[in-house]
């Protein structure tokens, strides 16, 4: 363009000022037309990832409430000292796609209301799996996991995972007030719980 645009110049048939916008114009579509394939790739891949989601929606989870789970408080008979107390009683597990290699043999630990215990270990060793046995998003292969005297079989999931709290190493902030984030679990919180709940977390 450039070189046609300088001959037409030198011939009187251009001026100087219309071959700099025509040469801007250009550029102006190049870089829409570059925005709108970037675009259309973005919604490609949200398709996919949307077909996926509801994939993930539409399943049916393999871990369900036992036949005549109870709730946490109506299943177990515990005193308000021992409320949070959980335990590993001889458990073994092997995820689904390796169970020719047990993650855990045999572990027994018991954890105390009120008390503070660090699992340390290399990576694979099985730290991450206790959590998701305690949470009950696997079933143990031998042994039990007992939360406040329940076998966590016997409780129905809502009631369980009510109960227990992660803090990832990463967490994330959803959009909205400080008091939001902390009752994000529990939308009908009063401004004392969350008070009482960010004091705990040293974070009031």
């Amino acid at each position: 363009m450039l070189w046609l645009g300088g001959r037409q110049i030198i011939a009187g048939t251009l001026s100087a000022g219309d071959l700099t916008a025509f040469l801007l114009y250009t550029t102006m579509v190049a870089f829409s037309l570059g925005g709108l394939a970037n675009l259309w790739g973005s919604l490609q891949s949200a398709a996919g990832a949307t077909t996926r989601l509801f994939d993930i929606l539409d399943r049916d989870p393999e871990i369900k409430d036992s036949p005549g789970a109870k709730d946490l408080d109506a299943a177990g008979n515990v005193d308000a000292k021992d409320r949070g107390s959980f335990e590993f009683v001889d458990v073994t597990f092997a995820y689904p796609a390796r169970k020719e290699a047990p993650v855990l043999k045999g572990v027994s630990l018991k954890v105390k209301a009120g008390e503070t215990v660090a699992v340390v270990g290399r990576s694979g060793a099985g730290k991450s799996t206790l959590a998701s046995l305690l949470y009950r998003f696997f079933d143990v292969d031998g042994g039990r996991v007992v939360v406040e005297g329940v076998d966590v079989r016997d409780a129905t999931l809502r009631s369980l995972r009510g109960r227990l709290a992660i803090v990832a190493q990463e967490p994330t902030l959803f959009s909205g007030s400080i008091h939001d984030n902390i009752a994000f679990a529990r939308p009908d919180a009063s401004r004392d719980d969350v008070e009482k709940a960010a004091k705990l977390a040293h974070a009031h």
